[in-house]
């Protein structure tokens, strides 16, 4: 799948039907900066194209002139209209889009191709790396779309690291070696956090690897493997974007330990 539909894709996970959009501090998004994002956008769309948006996004025009007025009784109430949520998201997704119209009529435009690249001679390093990726791919899982998974996101992200200094491979070649965009990898190696990034697909097909891995080497689960297979069950870990942001009554203070989601799993097992 070529990058920017597996960005979207990604981002289409990690924004779900009724998905909130907040700020990189953790507070919501508000809504003026929202109006702002849809009036810019209405604008670059071109006249009459209004009432086609409102049906694509699921909304009526009674619902979306409200919100853009801010006629609510309590301004807070704009958070509760169905445009906010709604808009929000197809904006998120539009910046993608966006990018992906820009490739292809560029590409168009050149009527270029793919060009084929002369294969690259490997160092001794690399192509002993190169050799212990393909020899764990190659080792059979069972099929289960999709595999469950019993690392959370920093456990695997601590094991690219390590296998990647061990191994001498590079970022590069590992993500051609568990089918991956270079760019999809990079991006969850950034994350961090139990359930960051647990919606790309760098985070189960890594996983998957290591597995395979373990398999290949002949390696004992560890007791935290266990405990994690008790804990989490059939399914494993959630395979969507947890950043620990969590939802708490004005005023009330959040308790640190409801960031981690081994804790709320736990919790949620008590009851």
């Amino acid at each position: 799948m070529p990058y920017l539909e597996e960005q979207l894709e990604e981002k289409k996970r990690e924004c779900p039907e009724g998905w909130i959009p907040m700020t990189p501090s953790g507070k919501l998004r508000g809504p003026g900066v929202l109006r702002n994002a849809i009036k810019k956008y209405l604008e670059e769309r071109g006249t009459g194209q209004q009432g086609t948006w409102l049906s694509e996004i699921g909304v009526t025009y009674a619902q979306f002139n409200k919100f853009m007025k801010g006629t609510f009784r309590y301004k807070e109430d704009a958070y509760d209209s169905p445009v906010y949520s709604k808009a929000a998201r197809f904006l998120e997704f539009e910046k993608i889009h966006k990018k992906i119209r820009a490739r292809d009529a560029k590409a168009k435009a050149k009527g270029t191709s793919a060009v084929t690249k002369a294969p690259v001679k490997l160092s001794a390093k690399k192509a002993a790396a190169k050799a212990r990726m393909d020899a764990v791919s190659a080792v059979p899982m069972e099929a289960c779309p999709p595999m469950p998974v019993y690392d959370d996101c920093d456990i695997v992200r601590t094991k690219i690291t390590s296998f990647l200094a061990a191994s001498g491979a590079t970022a590069a070649a590992f993500s051609d070696a568990i089918g991956v965009s270079r760019g999809n990898l990079t991006g969850f190696r950034k994350y961090r956090g139990k359930g960051a990034g647990a919606g790309s697909m760098a985070y189960t097909a890594a996983y998957r690897f290591f597995e395979q891995m373990r398999v290949l080497d002949g390696v004992a689960k560890t007791a935290h493997r266990v405990e994690s297979e008790e804990r989490w069950g059939a399914e494993g870990y959630k395979l969507r974007h947890d950043d620990g942001h969590r939802w708490v009554r004005d005023g009330e203070p959040m308790d640190p330990r409801l960031a981690d989601i081994d804790y709320c799993k736990d919790l949620s097992r008590k009851k």
